[in-house]
């Protein structure tokens, strides 16, 4: 008996009357463990209910279950993470491509189109110039080839080649390269915050004000064209009060 007691005492949550084991009831001890019993029903009811229940009666939250930097989002509404983001600022874009062998653009791709064709011109190229035999037959065949096509490789213009002068319009001539070189008028505007002096005024130095810090180190020196003629101490507040005598020289004592 003392057993079950104990146990009712966890569930219910109250105190009930201590007894001995095999020790016989009084009518007052089962009458108040009748009424503890009575009182506490639902908790009863609670408890057999408790096992069944799928609607977090513990309120445990995502913490407690190892998930506490999870955050409430569906996968599609997910945000671009840092470690992707790293991994897509290592990638090229499709729009930095460059798919002709005409333009002088730098740090940009070259299509594998473009690639192909500049590697069919390459290898070309060194077919033509390949060769096993010490007289250079195949190196002749090409100066036989120019010297054949002279007049037309004689003709050959700027505006023949296509993209050639598109290319040369975004150069500057050697004139104005050379113009910008001797200028010393400050052409690219540099300020004086971008060569350290900010905060410098454009004065002389014989026409530059008393500083701050020197008017400080003035305030403390006594002027020459001074005719002292007494010495008189005083405190702050008996100064105030007076009308100071320009022969009287006053120190402040607190």
């Amino acid at each position: 008996m003392a057993v079950r007691l104990n146990w009712l005492n966890k569930v219910l949550g109250v105190a009930l009357p201590d007894v001995e084991a095999n020790k016989k009831l009084t009518f007052g001890e089962i009458n108040e463990l009748r009424d503890a019993v009575n009182s506490h029903a639902d908790n009863i009811e609670d408890l057999e209910g408790h096992p069944s229940r799928s609607d977090n009666p513990h309120n445990v939250n995502a913490t407690q279950v190892g998930l506490g930097n999870v955050n409430n989002t569906a996968d599609a509404d997910k945000p671009v993470s840092t470690a992707q983001q790293e991994a897509l600022d290592a990638k090229v874009a499709i729009t930095d491509i460059v798919n002709e062998l005409t333009s002088n653009l730098v740090n940009k791709p070259l299509s594998a189109a473009q690639g192909k064709v500049l590697k069919d011109a390459i290898d070309l190229i060194n077919q033509s110039l390949l060769s096993d035999n010490s007289n250079l037959d195949t190196l002749q065949e090409v100066v036989d080839f120019i010297e054949i096509n002279k007049d037309s490789l004689d003709n050959l213009s700027i505006a023949s080649i296509a993209g050639l002068q598109a290319a040369l319009d975004g150069k500057a001539t050697q004139a104005s390269h050379d113009n910008h070189l001797a200028d010393t008028d400050n052409p690219h505007g540099v300020t004086k915050s971008q060569v350290g002096l900010a905060n410098v005024d454009n004065t002389a130095d014989l026409a530059k004000p008393i500083s701050t810090a020197q008017q400080a180190a003035f305030d403390a020196k006594l002027d020459k064209s001074a005719n002292v003629q007494a010495l008189v101490s005083l405190t702050q507040a008996a100064y105030d009060a007076l009308t100071p005598d320009a022969n009287t020289l006053y120190f402040i004592t607190e």
